[in-house]
């Protein structure tokens, strides 16, 4: 039987086996036979999955470049596809790394990918965007986009965070009753 699709998602999950057990060479190996084989078979959706596993994998060794260059190819099929949870998750993942390279302002233009797409991680990437200004020095933007996060997000789970780094800007300003 000649169940290429059905192969292929299985070489993924073997993959996903394998990175989950920290066998990160043996994870990149499976997901680079998935990706083939999802070439072969013009699978692009699963293309695009199998590069940013490929691209996650990296990230977790610390390779920032080989995790940015294969979430950028995810990034671009998911693009071509109009897939706006792959394309969500690839900003969320180059974001990462971008902050790993200390690339603030290409960080930044990903985490507003996020937003503008208003993905389920919205909240999320507003507050990394919020920490990225502060990083960047734009320390008014970032206290308007922290004040602004309780209203704009009453359900996230990252309120006491962003409420945290509010006071914690406040307090590196010195100014001590904003933070109260």
């Amino acid at each position: 039987l000649n169940d290429s699709m059905g192969i292929a998602g299985s070489l993924n999950n073997i993959g996903l086996i394998y990175d989950h057990l920290g066998n990160y060479s043996e994870s990149i190996k499976f997901y680079h036979d998935a990706l083939e084989l999802n070439k072969k078979i013009r699978n692009k959706k699963w293309m695009a999955i199998n590069y940013i596993n490929i691209g996650v994998t990296f990230s977790r060794q610390k390779l920032y470049d080989s995790a940015i260059y294969y979430n950028e190819k995810g990034y671009e099929i998911a693009r071509e596809l109009n897939d706006k949870r792959n394309l969500a998750f690839c900003a969320a993942n180059l974001g990462t790394n971008l902050v790993e390279k200390k690339q603030y302002k290409k960080a930044l233009s990903n985490y507003q990918k996020i937003i503008d797409l208003n993905w389920d991680v919205k909240d999320y990437a507003t507050l990394q965007k919020a920490n990225i200004l502060g990083g960047m020095g734009k320390l008014k933007d970032k206290v308007n986009l922290l004040r602004d996060f309780e209203d704009n997000f009453s359900k996230s789970n990252y309120i006491n965070d962003a409420r945290l780094e509010l006071a914690d800007t406040y307090t590196n300003q010195e100014q001590f009753q904003l933070a109260i």
